[in-house]
């Protein structure tokens, strides 16, 4: 393992010249200095290296982090992917600015349970500024790094991101409306419509007004949609080339109606499901890019965000218990 690898405060100071691990942990802990200027300056030395209008993405992915205490920010038992398990830890979303084999994290920001959030004295003792001190879900704070990155300059043509982020259709409309492309995992289960939903306002109950559509379409998930398509929609193609030869899978592609169940009308996706031959692996993404994309060219882009993520966060931030020194 090469000194520094580990990127702790002791593996640190062994690389940097004239310092040591205690006056790093000063600085760290008690200096004046603006963590969101930190990732800002990083964010433009990657758009210098590898921002694109055109083939970089906006990768968006949380990492959990073990931790055995309860003083660490933002610290409790939750959902800790790296473990694969439920433990004591601490949670933050990333960004990662991804184009082809190269990927680097360029913003984070720390997941607070409501725990912390409900618990002033607690966000005292940890020094969490005021101002963070509100509770927002993982998908806001993943569309907090979209627009800080837009903000920055940063130059990306795609935002991607696990069935995580594509629980429901609000992550979805909410990227779409701030005028990003995206291309997003959802989980099999995901309701979609195979034609236009065609809301139209929930009937009214006396003395209330109503505040939600209703449609008389029937909804699927996507598992259900794509076991009623027939085998002949299905196509063989030749992704990439990589080290270990071409890279092909099969995939469907169907265009879908997603509806939140409040908007006037459904929006039409694309749906893209891809799967290695031997029929394992498969997966379910939805995209706002027109038809006339080329399914080559998404299944492309899928695949880059599968290998980005695999590599990206792990390798980047490895601590961020200390408030001044990640996050707000």
């Amino acid at each position: 393992m090469q000194a520094g690898s580990r990127k702790n405060i002791y593996a640190i100071s062994e690389v940097v010249p004239d310092t040591d691990n205690r006056n790093l942990q000063q600085f760290i802990t008690h200096s004046k200095w603006s963590a969101r200027e930190v990732l800002d300056h990083v964010a433009g030395d990657a758009d210098e290296l590898i921002g694109d209008r055109s083939d970089a993405a906006l990768i968006l992915d949380e990492s959990g982090f073990a931790k055995q205490g309860k003083m660490s920010v933002g610290a409790s038992r939750q959902y800790l992917g790296r473990l694969g398990k439920v433990d004591n830890g601490q949670v933050a979303v990333f960004g990662v600015l991804a184009k082809g084999r190269f990927a680097t994290a360029i913003d984070t920001r720390l997941y607070l349970p409501k725990e912390w959030t409900d618990d002033a004295q607690r966000c005292n003792r940890a020094g969490i500024p005021q101002g963070e001190r509100v509770f927002k879900t993982k998908n806001q704070l993943a569309l907090e790094i979209v627009e800080q990155a837009r903000r920055n300059g940063v130059r990306f043509g795609w935002v991607g991101a696990d069935a995580g982020y594509g629980s429901g259709p609000e992550f979805l409309f909410s990227l779409a409306d701030a005028g990003h492309s995206f291309l997003i995992d959802v989980h099999k289960s995901f309701l979609i419509y195979g034609v236009d939903p065609q809301p139209k306002p929930e009937p009214s109950i006396k003395g209330r007004t109503p505040n939600r559509s209703i449609s008389e379409q029937n909804t699927l998930s996507v598992q259900q949609f794509v076991q009623g398509c027939p085998t002949k929609d299905w196509r063989v193609y030749n992704v990439r080339e990589t080290t270990r030869g071409s890279l092909k899978l099969r995939v469907l592609r169907q265009s879908v109606s997603v509806w939140d169940k409040h908007s006037g009308k459904g929006r039409r996706y694309e749906l893209l499901v891809t799967e290695s031959l031997d029929g394992q692996d498969r997966k379910y993404s939805l995209t706002n890019q027109k038809p006339s994309t080329s399914t080559r060219r998404l299944c492309w882009v899928e695949r880059c965000f599968e290998n980005s993520l695999k590599k990206s966060t792990d390798t980047t931030f490895s601590d961020i218990s200390r408030p001044s020194a990640a996050t707000f």
